[in-house]
């Protein structure tokens, strides 16, 4: 599978104070799950060249931006809001996982009563 890292800064003022910027959109580079160092964009799978070309095409560099940011935390910022497909696929994998464990623990409380042995204690 190819992987490609695309690292997209960009400067903003709010009240005065200079901030720098790295996040894109949602979805696109988590930083609190591990990913490369806040800056680069991961970008795998199918389609992940055109994916990552399409990204530089949009910013390149000197352009002037429209920069989201928190009125409370202008530290956090992006520069397409809404949920990114990343976000949809982390919730959609989340809802499975879920789902997939609690089949499997309503399944053993189900067949352990079958097996259980008599006079043997479960706890």
């Amino acid at each position: 599978m190819k992987h490609y890292d695309v690292e997209i800064y960009y400067d903003y003022n709010v009240g005065g104070i200079r901030y720098t910027g790295t996040r894109v959109a949602f979805g696109i580079n988590p930083a609190w799950c591990g990913t490369p160092p806040y800056g680069h964009q991961e970008i795998t799978g199918g389609g992940a060249e055109e994916q990552a070309r399409g990204l530089v095409a949009r910013y390149p560099p000197s352009q002037h931006v429209s920069v989201f940011y928190s009125p409370t935390h202008p530290e956090e910022t992006l520069l397409e809001p809404g949920i990114g497909g990343g976000t949809w696929a982390q919730l959609g994998f989340g809802f499975w996982f879920l789902t997939g464990n609690i089949v499997l623990l309503i399944a053993h409380r189900k067949l352990s009563h079958k097996f259980r042995r008599p006079g043997a204690h479960i706890s």
